[in-house]
């Protein structure tokens, strides 16, 4: 029999086992049918109520347990914007200046050399993505704990990749001749957080661009506090500070005092090298960033750093090029490490106050973060409970050395020098552990003692030899603080320091030496240290041309022609790009001193005409 048919088409059919079996006229037999008891279905039924009415109520218990972790409800500043929150924004097509499709991630140049030879495999970090944090899980297991990754959160709240604003082509449309900070990574970190030189955007990018893949330049970084927000309050429509990190900006949090919005650009091999402060979060939205992080119980693997030659003031790219790999080999405790945003951009990370990290951008990286202020009290409690564990730690001794001399200045300024506690100190450590106050003027000896030992054990960090000699001057000893600036000049010169140290960080911290002279009103010499360092390197800076500017004029009294020279070298310092609140300190200063300069030969003009009636009447 064949177990084919031809139908009326001409098509032919495979026959079903029952044709094959009964002939192709047979009927089918019926569908065979289950009988099942009605009160059997009426129990099942009853059941499938019960557990929706369970499922409901364990639903509604979780949403009173656990908020999800949004933005909504929450302005750009963390701020409750009231009612059920603002409505998810949608951006038309219209809206957008720019299309992933016109300009491939946003026009910020990647790196696959850099990708290649720099980039890792594993990530230490703990990634989340949004949807699974709440406001909970973070405060019991992130906050001020340990660092952690949250993924798609920026790409699925954020309307910065959706507007295009924050493409290259974006920045350049609308802010092309707004002022930005910039500096080279290792500069930003040994100033304090200064930037080297003002310049426009448009000539950064254009400099970024030079330098790509390069690693340290002066042209290579912005870490700008001032560009997002409080410049051009436009930008920040386009992000959401996360409910989770509200209390860095917001009003109800003591944070918002001491925290501010950063937007952080650079090149392809630029970084930032190990550095501490406040917690902090940071969001990326075109480009990747390499982490090192250290907790603050590790000590940082001083012996492969010096076995390498790496020093403080070279860029991070040499650090991951020279050190880490030899930290396995000299058997220190190696970085948590990991790829903010390496396979899509949009990761956002936060790090807890205190625990030392370093970056690297892998391609050209733009992103924008909030970072709270370390105070000088928190990085000494920390410090001396710290130093317990990594005792003579060069780190540590720098935090207590801060701290102490935040806080003995402070009391010198309200309570005057006090007495003194004869003691070591070793004892002193102990006593201010336990909280218990000292006089002011001996609380400022042993800051100045545990910034010595610091410079001691590492004398290639900058901003300890400032802080030590600014101490000194505070408490009264002028002629000290300077001999600890000279000698730090010494370290700090182009001869003493290898050559992988670039001019641009030189530049930056050699500003800073000179401006503490500034501080202690000698003009004389901050003109000498300004001319003999940053200008050398760097002579149409700016920012230090304005200083010297002040130099200048606080000689004005004793020599007039330094003080017409002054006004000179105020306006040279605004044609090269000085600007901002700190350049207007400076002009302000120096028109100061001239009108004081006037209302001096005008008070003597009628002094002199006086004394010629007085004379005459005689």
């Amino acid at each position: 029999m064949s177990s084919t048919k031809t139908t009326g088409a001409g098509e032919t059919r495979r026959l079903s086992r029952h044709e094959r079996r009964h002939g192709s006229k047979a009927k089918p037999p019926p569908e065979p049918t289950v009988q099942i008891p009605k009160a059997v279905i009426a129990v099942a039924a009853a059941l499938l109520v019960l557990a929706a009415i369970l499922g409901v109520k364990a639903s509604l218990q979780a949403a009173s347990n656990s908020k999800p972790f949004s933005m909504e409800g929450f302005d750009a500043n963390g701020d409750k914007t009231g009612g059920r929150g603002r409505q998810q924004q949608t951006f038309e097509p219209s809206e957008r200046d720019t299309t992933e499709e016109d300009a491939p991630n946003g026009d910020w140049l990647e790196d696959p050399i850099m990708a290649n030879t720099m980039g890792i495999s594993r990530c230490d970090i703990e990634r989340v993505h949004h949807t699974n944090m709440t406001t909970k899980r973070f405060s019991r297991h992130y906050e001020g704990v340990k660092p952690v990754i949250i993924e798609g959160l920026i790409d699925e709240k954020w309307a910065a990749r959706a507007t295009g604003r924050w493409s290259r082509p974006g920045l350049l449309s609308t802010f092309s001749d707004a002022p930005v900070h910039i500096s080279s990574g290792a500069g930003i970190v040994h100033s304090g957080g200064e930037s080297l030189q003002t310049v426009t955007l448009s000539e950064f990018l254009s400099g970024l661009r030079e330098n790509d893949g390069g690693g340290e330049s002066s042209t290579s970084f912005t870490f700008d506090m001032e560009f997002v927000g409080r410049n051009h309050n436009e930008l920040k429509k386009d992000f959401s500070v996360p409910s989770v990190f509200r209390g860095f900006n917001s009003y109800q949090s003591m944070r918002m005092q001491t925290s501010w919005n950063m937007l952080s650009l650079g090149a392809s091999g630029a970084g930032l090298p190990f550095h501490s402060h406040g917690e902090t979060w940071l969001g990326i939205a075109y480009g990747a960033k390499r982490w090192a992080i250290y907790p603050p119980t590790a000590s940082r693997p001083y012996i492969a750093e010096n076995k390498s030659g790496w020093h403080p003031l070279m860029g991070s790219l040499e650090w991951f090029k020279e050190v880490g790999p030899l930290i396995e080999k000299t058997g220190e405790t190696p970085p948590m490490e990991c790829i903010q945003a390496m396979c899509n951009a949009g990761d956002l990370i936060y790090v807890p106050a205190n625990w030392r990290h370093m970056t690297l951008n892998i391609g050209e990286s733009i992103g924008v973060g909030g970072q709270a202020v370390y105070s000088g009290e928190a990085r000494l409690q920390d410090g001396l409970e710290l130093l317990q564990q990594r005792p003579g730690d060069p780190e540590l001794l720098h935090a207590i050395g801060v701290g102490l001399a935040h806080r003995g200045i402070s009391a010198l300024e309200y309570e005057g020098e006090g007495g003194k506690i004869e003691m070591d100190f070793s004892t002193a450590m102990d006593m201010i552990r336990a909280r218990q106050m000292l006089p002011a003027k001996q609380t400022i000896d042993l800051a100045s003692e545990s910034l010595r030992q610091a410079i001691a054990d590492r004398p290639g960090c900058p901003e300890t030899h400032i802080i030590l000699a600014e101490t000194l001057l505070k408490g009264g000893d002028g002629e000290e603080a300077e001999k600890v600036i000279e000698e730090a000049w010494k370290v700090f010169s182009r001869d003493a320091l290898p050559e992988g140290v670039p001019d641009s960080t030189l530049a930056a911290v050699q500003l800073n030496l000179a401006r503490f002279f500034l501080q202690a009103q000698n003009g004389d010499k901050a003109e000498a240290y300004l001319r003999n360092g940053t200008l050398s390197l760097m002579p149409e800076h700016g920012d230090a041309l304005a200083d010297l500017a002040v130099a200048m004029a606080m000689q004005g009294k004793e020599n007039p022609a330094k003080l017409e020279q002054a006004v000179i070298m105020i306006e040279k310092a605004e044609k090269n790009g000085a600007s901002g609140k700190s350049f207007e300190n400076r002009r302000g200063f120096v028109i100061g001193r001239m009108m004081d300069r006037d209302k001096e030969a005008e008070a003597a003009a009628e002094a002199g005409v006086e004394e010629a009636e007085l004379t005459e009447e005689l």
